[in-house]
């Protein structure tokens, strides 16, 4: 530990979703390393609900340089996460009158922790970080399920532009999701955005133990959605290949909505388990036990999923359902061998599927694909090397 800490931050995150899902994996990992090189970090979050199934109410950091600070989450939790704003807000603000920061950091989506460092630098006038996890107005996900009326995308266009203006600088995981900003809004200048991607932990995917099964296992870790990352056709490419459930099992793991799961029961499909949100490590556990592991791409995608780090990070082959040619990950997963595309396509879904069951069923399964270690460019430790530059940036300025 160093004698004297490079900086003081706080930290505004929802670090848990509405929806009761685990902690920003990202964040969790990037204020650990940080706060062992000595960042002192104050975390501004919510304090989650009764329906938060997945609270971590010891969420291991060092007690000596993080604390947690939890503020009422809004009147209208889980729905509305603009509820916190005046909450969020007045906690910053007692922080920020008691204690000497050096930086300001939010963390989004949502949109609303932004929201809360837009008025306190308007006060207190303290250099800003933003990261976006995933854009706001341009959203797919948002745009796209929504079909947000024109009046509306407008409006927060002009709000986004507002708050863009003020941050010194915005963290982005993709060139893509860069270049977008970079087009929409004229104002930013190029050094202003930079790329951190997602990552993952060896040392966690090292101590965690495999939970296998005997049958040919699909996993599938997180969510569907309706306009970008269906699962209609694979659910189709299931019904084709209809192997019995004693040789093959489905597991689908994650926050998944009503809609596929009566999607799934309506067409009768055999060994498809829907499993609800689970633990990190016991996600990671099922990860490297699965003799295949599903991957569905997003359409449109501005973004590259977090989890096609894991996946990569398990070991274990990819099968990758290839939803257009905008796919992030496919470039990605074909330079490591890592696994097999095949496009949105029941089919051609149906005839991959059967090839790797035949592979596992003869054995040659791992001989198939190149199942070695993650590159280290995307551990969360080096990735943090890249966050800490831009904190240096703005705090040895100070010291």
């Amino acid at each position: 530990m160093r004698e004297k800490s490079p900086g003081r931050i706080l930290l505004c995150t929802y670090l848990y979703s509405p929806a009761g899902s685990p902690r920003n994996i990202r964040w969790d990992n990037f204020v650990k390393i940080l706060s062992a090189r000595g960042w002192e970090i104050d975390v501004l979050t919510i304090q989650p609900g009764i329906d938060c199934t997945e609270y971590d109410e010891n969420f291991h950091l060092p007690p000596n340089r993080v604390r947690i600070i939890r503020t009422y989450a809004g009147f209208f939790y889980p729905r509305l996460t603009i509820g916190w704003l005046p909450f969020g807000f007045l906690k910053g603000f007692s922080l920020l009158k008691a204690c000497r920061y050096d930086l300001l950091i939010s963390v989004s989506l949502p949109f609303v922790a932004n929201m809360i460092c837009f008025f306190l630098k308007k006060i207190f006038h303290l250099p800003w970080i933003a990261d976006f996890g995933d854009p706001w107005v341009f959203n797919p996900t948002f745009l796209e399920a929504r079909k947000v009326e024109k009046t509306e995308i407008d409006i927060r266009i002009k709000i986004e532009a507002n708050i863009l203006k003020n941050m010194e600088k915005i963290i982005v995981t993709t060139e893509e999701t860069k270049n977008l900003y970079l087009s929409k809004y004229t104002f930013l200048q190029s050094d202003t955005i930079k790329v951190i991607p997602q990552g993952y932990s060896p040392e966690e995917y090292d101590k965690i133990e495999a939970e296998k099964s005997s049958k040919f296992r699909l996993v599938y870790t997180g969510v569907f959605y309706r306009d970008i990352r269906n699962p209609s056709s694979f659910f189709q490419a299931l019904q084709k290949l209809n192997l019995p459930p004693e040789e093959m099992e489905v597991l689908l793991i994650g926050n998944i909505a009503e809609e596929f799961k009566t999607m799934a029961s309506s067409m009768n499909l055999k060994g498809v388990q829907f499993l609800p949100q689970v633990a990190h490590n016991r996600a990671i556990a099922l990860q490297k036990g699965a003799s295949v592991l599903l991957f569905l791409g997003n359409k449109g995608a501005l973004q590259l999923p977090a989890k096609i780090f894991e996946y990569l990070a398990a070991r274990r082959p990819i099968i990758a359902i290839k939803m257009d040619d905008k796919d992030l990950a496919t470039p990605l997963i074909e330079r490591l061998q890592r696994g097999i595309i095949v496009k949105n396509d029941p089919q051609k879904i149906a005839d991959t599927l059967y090839e790797i069951y035949r592979l596992w069923k003869e054995g040659k399964l791992e001989e198939r694909f190149l199942l070695n270690e993650m590159p280290l460019e995307y551990s969360w430790k080096n990735l943090a090397d890249s966050l800490e530059e831009i904190l240096f940036e703005f705090t040895r300025k100070e010291n």
